[in-house]
């Protein structure tokens, strides 16, 4: 080889990132958003407030309902036990607000929560402090979709959204009238055409829960390859994100060729990229 493989920013080299995020659990997000999003090969992040989950109000996802979204392979976030503005809470009752949500939506789920998402995108230092020492993902600034959301807005995100390298989150509440969501979309159908315009740019946009795209970029600016002999690399991420769990995508130079990952043979897509997880070794000749 005469160049070095390199670190892709975006899975699959795309050209950027998106994840749909849904908030509150009402029941249209299990009724419409899932089956939806899994009809593209997608799958979406669902932030529950267990205050209004704990019970199974006609309008709102009960335990059950929560858990089956899970083994589906859709994301649950933490958003607060009461779905507070945490931005003028004590700590003692902010602590309690995160960490009893991710205790009640690991009990439905089997699986730690990941990641947490603000009502009303409200903050503060010390709920930062607090997600950043137990592990879970903040999402940044949400670009939202709602009931004021019309063609003109969305073919304006577009152009944002597929900037190079970039990673948007996308936030709705309702997705559909009468399910007593926040702000909901004109329609399912208006829903679904969102979804349409989005797969039409599917070469260049990679779709995943939050989670999973956060993790990658995570992965991807603390990585490196160590040529530990010639042509013989060593895929390093920093020990203090391992919590940071998954694959990395390697450019191989834009073209088919076969290499060896840990002595297997691996045939790189057309595109020439690889995926590989840290701790690899990667046999490049």
């Amino acid at each position: 080889m005469t160049e070095q493989p390199s670190i892709c920013t975006v899975p699959e080299n795309r050209k950027a990132m998106f994840s749909f995020t849904f908030d509150d659990g009402t029941l249209d997000h299990l009724l419409i958003a899932a089956p939806e999003l899994e009809k593209r090969g997608w799958h979406g992040t669902f932030y529950i407030n267990p205050r209004s989950n704990d019970r199974a109000p006609s309008k709102h996802l009960s335990c059950s309902q929560i858990r089956e979204l899970s083994d589906r392979g859709h994301e649950i976030g933490n958003h607060t036990m009461s779905h507070s503005n945490v931005s003028s809470l004590p700590p003692e009752r902010i602590a309690w607000e995160i960490s009893e949500c991710s205790r009640i939506l690991r009990n439905i789920t089997g699986k730690k929560v990941a990641s947490y998402t603000a009502p009303c995108g409200l903050q503060n230092a010390f709920l930062s402090r607090l997600l950043e020492c137990a592990f879970i993902l903040n999402t940044p600034p949400r670009t939202g979709f709602g009931q004021g959301t019309n063609e003109e807005d969305i073919n304006n995100l577009l152009q944002k959204i597929l900037q190079p390298g970039t990673f948007t989150v996308g936030a709705f509440h309702g997705v559909a009238p009468g399910f007593g969501g926040w702000s909901p979309l004109k329609s399912a159908d208006f829903f679904r055409h969102i979804l349409d315009v989005f797969q039409q740019h599917e070469e260049d946009l990679y779709i995943d829960t939050f989670a999973a795209n956060a993790h990658y970029r995570l992965r991807a600016a603390h990585t490196s390859l160590e040529e530990i002999q010639a042509d013989t690399f060593l895929v390093k991420l920093d020990p203090e994100y391992s919590f940071a769990e998954g694959f990395i995508t390697l450019n191989l130079q834009g073209r088919t060729q076969e290499i060896r990952i840990n002595q297997i043979p691996v045939v790189s897509d057309l595109q020439g990229n690889v995926n590989v997880f840290p701790g690899d070794v990667i046999f490049c000749r």
